[in-house]
């Protein structure tokens, strides 16, 4: 199978290895979602079915690892994989088929969000799990994006300012990343930290202050992925640098298009009267003025408003 990267002109197949939501703002459907605004193909192993909405998770079924792990092998054997992007997992199980996934085929470009928690607070991947993530999972990846509690779990530390996020990114690199960025929009200001074991990067943005939206770390490690599958062989510090400013405009738009939102509400339908209804050349006698939509008068020229009536819907029939 070809894609974007010999030259034919095909789409980079990216891969979305994460939990399903069925109101489609987190997970794999927002994977996708993203992937194909950026004009690539998405494809997905699903790791979870939550029974969620807008509001929260109510409960999570976690996806058997050795049907993950079938999942996985039944999308590599039938296509050519440019990058994979990982979200929730779930369990330490499912962790474990990932990280065997990666090692049987060494792809350049991985993307982890390691998602502990919902927006809402549930539990989305278990103690094991967590401890899986941290001494392993990271080892075999290009980019980690945790946001300030996953930092928090992930090295132990206490995340209060820009200079707790630099020294949290240091740890996660000491760790075995190859690459961190710190989402900062748990904090006052919206500063994410790039540390790729060099320059502390500093990735600003005006904070976006919405309510009803989830799924933003999904959509900015999915960007990173996409960002990475379009340059292959130029250091990955390019694709986190330039994923930041995508989000921003997507949040404001997602946050319009939201199900509660009153942007999405569809307008009130108007009431229209029967074209027929419109013509006054219909009801009055020989008296009666001109006929705004069709400039005659009534009796004057028509019989019967029969007559009058087959005209019209003739004349309507042909026009449409």
């Amino acid at each position: 199978m070809t894609n974007g990267h010999n030259g034919h002109g095909a789409p980079p197949i990216l891969l979305s290895i994460a939990g399903f939501d069925p109101s489609c703002g987190a997970g794999t459907a927002a994977d996708l979602k993203t992937f194909a605004a950026h004009g690539c193909y998405g494809i997905a192993a699903i790791t979870s079915l939550t029974v969620q909405n807008t509001q929260g998770v109510e409960t999570v079924h976690n996806t058997p690892s050795a049907e993950l792990r079938a999942q996985l092998e039944a999308l590599a054997k039938d296509c050519e994989i440019a990058a994979v992007k990982i979200g929730m997992l779930g369990n330490h199980g499912n962790a474990a088929a990932a990280a065997e996934f990666l090692d049987a085929h060494k792809f350049a470009h991985v993307v982890l969000d390691p998602v502990f928690k919902s927006s809402s607070g549930a539990e989305l991947l278990d103690a094991a799990g967590v401890k899986f993530v941290s001494t392993e999972l990271l080892k075999r990846v290009s980019v980690i994006t945790p946001n300030v509690p996953e930092a928090e779990v992930l090295t132990g530390l206490t995340i209060k300012d820009l200079a707790d996020m630099e020294t949290a990114a240091r740890r996660l690199v000491e760790m075995g990343a190859h690459a961190v960025i710190v989402k900062g929009g748990h904090l006052e200001r919206a500063v994410d930290i790039l540390f790729e074991g060099g320059e502390m990067i500093h990735l600003a943005a005006d904070k976006v202050k919405v309510e009803n939206t989830h799924g933003t770390g999904c959509a900015l490690a999915s960007e990173n992925v996409r960002h990475q599958s379009h340059r292959k062989g130029l250091p990955h510090r390019q694709g986190p640098r330039s994923s930041r400013p995508f989000l921003p405009p997507a949040h404001r738009a997602a946050a319009a298009r939201h199900p509660r939102s009153a942007a999405a509400r569809p307008a009130p339908r108007r009431r229209t009267r029967h074209p027929l209804k419109t013509h006054s050349c219909l009801r009055g006698g020989t008296g009666t003025p001109a006929c705004p939509p069709c400039g005659t008068r009534p009796s004057t020229v028509f019989s019967s408003r029969r007559d009058r009536r087959e005209v019209i819907l003739l004349r309507e029939s042909r026009l449409a």
